[in-house]
Order: C-alpha cells, then structure tokens, then sequence
C-alpha cells in the first residue's frame, strides 16, 4: 500500500494529485464520479456482471455496460488493445492479466487499464494428475 502524487492534464487544465491511495501501481478508488469543477456522486448501480464476463479465462476484446450516479445514466463502450499475462505467488498459483484499452463513456474518449485475476486453474490441475 502507498500514495500516488501527480500532475494529470486534462484539454489543458492541469489537476494536482495528491495522496491518492494505491496498490503497487495500480489499484485506484472507484465508485464514483468526479466531475470537472470537482464535484463528486456516488454511483449507485452498475448493470456490469463480471461472472458473465470470461468465465473460462477467456476475456473478451470488449465490454459494454451502464451505470447511474445521481439519477443521471453513464453508457460505456471498453475495446481493450493489448494484454499482458503475468502469474504471482510461490506456485504462480495467480494468473492475472494486465489490459490497455480504449473506452467511450456516453460519446467522450478515453484510455484505461484494468486487470482480470483468475485462480491459475490449468497449474493446480496440471499438478493434481
């Protein structure tokens, strides 16, 4: 666990961050929305079901959801671009998978990351037979 510190420009406004919390160099709050004036809601539901979503560990190329905060409906549209595999634990028991995408959210661009862990079920089985 540690802080991020940074500077993020956004179509030419500057934003200061500072003691974010985070995990390793990834992991950043979710469950809300900031706004540009720096207004923040709650969102208050999410018709994204992730046990709908690569199931096998087969993870799709994209992803297409909702979600409301303050009565107001966000549509997102993810195209991920590039994957990378990496396994962690003792016995790599972990398979997780580090994705770079694409996304609109109701028209707006933008770019992301996001991880998928999966138990490593091929290794466990593997070592059973």
């Amino acid at each position: 666990m540690g802080y991020l510190n940074g500077k993020v420009d956004i179509d030419g406004n500057a934003i200061q961050l500072m003691d974010l919390d985070a995990f390793r160099d990834h992991s950043f709050e979710m469950g809300f929305i900031v706004h540009p004036n720096g207004e923040m809601d709650a969102i208050d539901t999410c018709d994204l079901l992730l046990y709908q979503h690569g199931e096998d560990g087969t993870i799709s190329k994209e992803l297409c959801f909702t979600f409301t905060a303050n009565d107001f409906i966000y549509e997102v549209k993810v195209q991920y671009e590039h994957d990378f595999v990496h396994y962690v634990g003792n016995d790599i028991e972990a398979k997780m998978n580090e994705r770079f995408l694409t996304c609109e959210v109701n028209g707006v661009p933008g770019r992301g990351i996001s991880e998928w862990h999966y138990n490593n079920v091929k290794k466990v089985l593997h070592d059973k037979n």
